[in-house]
C-alpha cells in the first residue's frame, strides 16, 4: 500500500472523529507498511481482551437451565454468584499467576470483575432451587425450572 494514501485516509478520517482517536490508532503502524507482515506473524497487542468476561454459554432443555462460565485463574474463595428473578451475577476476581513478575504480552484477563447473565425466561430467584459447582476453572450453575404448563393448580 502506498504510504501517501495512508496519509490521505488518514487525515480524511480525522475530520470525522476528532485527532485523539485517530492519532491512537494509527500511532503505533511503521512508516512503512508493507513490513507489517502477515496476521498470522505480526506481533500481537500487549493487552487483548476480547468480548465480556467471563465467557458463558448456557444449555436449556425443559428440565433445567445449564450455565457454563469460563473462570481461569479464579479461586473458588474468590468467587460470588447471585440470582434474582431475570438475571444470574457471577462477580470475582482473577489473579496473577505470576504476581510481580513484567509480562511481554497479556491476553488473559486479571484484575476484579461482574457479569450479570440474563436467563431465558422470569423465574421465581427466592424459591428457585439452584446448584453450582466450580473445577478446573469452569464454574457450573443448575438452575430447575418447571414450564407454566406443567405446573400443577390446587383446585379448592
Amino acid at each position: 500500500m502506498n504510504p501517501d494514501k495512508i496519509n490521505k485516509w488518514l487525515e480524511f478520517a480525522k475530520s470525522f472523529a476528532g485527532n485523539d482517536f485517530w492519532s491512537d490508532v494509527f500511532e503505533q503502524q511503521p512508516a512503512d507498511p508493507s513490513s507489517l507482515g502477515s496476521p498470522l506473524t505480526r506481533p500481537g497487542p500487549k493487552q487483548a481482551q476480547t468480548g465480556p468476561f467471563p465467557a458463558v454459554d448456557m444449555l436449556t432443555s425443559e428440565e433445567e437451565w445449564i450455565i457454563l462460565v469460563d473462570l481461569p485463574g479464579v479461586d473458588k474463595q474468590d468467587l460470588h454468584i447471585s440470582l434474582n428473578d431475570e438475571a444470574l451475577y457471577v462477580q470475582g476476581e482473577a489473579k496473577p499467576l505470576f504476581p510481580g513478575k513484567a509480562a511481554a504480552r497479556t491476553e488473559r484477563f486479571t484484575g476484579p470483575f461482574e457479569r450479570a447473565i440474563e436467563l431465558p425466561a422470569r423465574i421465581d430467584g427466592q424459591s428457585a432451587n439452584v446448584s453450582a459447582t466450580f473445577r478446573h476453572g469452569t464454574l457450573v450453575v443448575r438452575i430447575p425450572v418447571t414450564p407454566a404448563w406443567k405446573k400443577k393448580i390446587d383446585i379448592e
